[in-house]
């Protein structure tokens, strides 16, 4: 008997792992493999932290309809080049979009308009990544720096479930920023309920 229950047991936990695995490379392969990113021409806002500003421009996929965020504040935009799926972004970074747009619209973070949200979103991403003092960053429309703030603190103690597939996409030109790009499980194929499974 306690053989029978171990093998059955054992057969429910192979079925699971086989059902899971179906149910990853069902949505990864949906994924593009390779993105084209070009960047807006005007910076959306600037920002103080410390002697130095920081400003942000907005970059997009051609033909996709992606958000993406650029992780290394200290290298080039893009500008028509290709990017190449590499890994799942790390938590922290899915915690700030969780917390930040487009997880949330614009009137939740107390600015004008999306590219505002955006913004907030970006320098929030870059603090973590670079380990600014979330309180030092300044600016003259404090709506858009307490926006950042917000961003950085609800990411930082996890406070959202994570509702959106981020995966790091990365350039073979080493003077440009690696960036992130955000799917939403309808693009996917995915439920929301699997989404809250999987990822929380």
């Amino acid at each position: 008997m306690k053989i029978n229950r171990k093998i059955k047991n054992l057969t429910i936990i192979a079925l699971g792992v086989m059902l899971l695995n179906i149910f990853v490379g069902a949505y990864t392969n949906k994924l593009p493999e390779k993105i084209l990113v070009n960047t807006e021409k005007s910076k959306i806002a600037q920002v103080k932290y410390g002697r130095y500003d920081i400003n942000a421009k907005r970059i997009y996929a051609e033909n996709e309809n992606i958000i993406l965020y650029c992780l290394e504040i200290d290298k080039g935009y893009p500008a028509n080049h290709t990017f190449i799926l590499e890994r799942d972004a790390e938590k922290e970074i899915s915690s700030i979009i969780a917390a930040g747009y487009p997880s949330k619209d614009p009137e939740e973070l107390n600015v004008k308009n999306e590219n505002e949200a955006y913004f907030a979103t970006q320098i929030a991403i870059w603090s973590y990544l670079e380990g600014y003092d979330i309180n030092a960053i300044t600016g003259e429309d404090m709506n858009i720096v307490n926006a950042i703030r917000q961003i950085y603190n609800e990411g930082m103690s996890y406070s959202h479930p994570i509702k959106t597939i981020n995966k790091v996409y990365i350039s073979n030109n080493n003077s440009i920023q690696n960036l992130v790009a955000i799917f939403k499980p309808a693009q996917l194929g995915w439920n929301s309920k699997c989404v809250d499974k999987f990822l929380n």
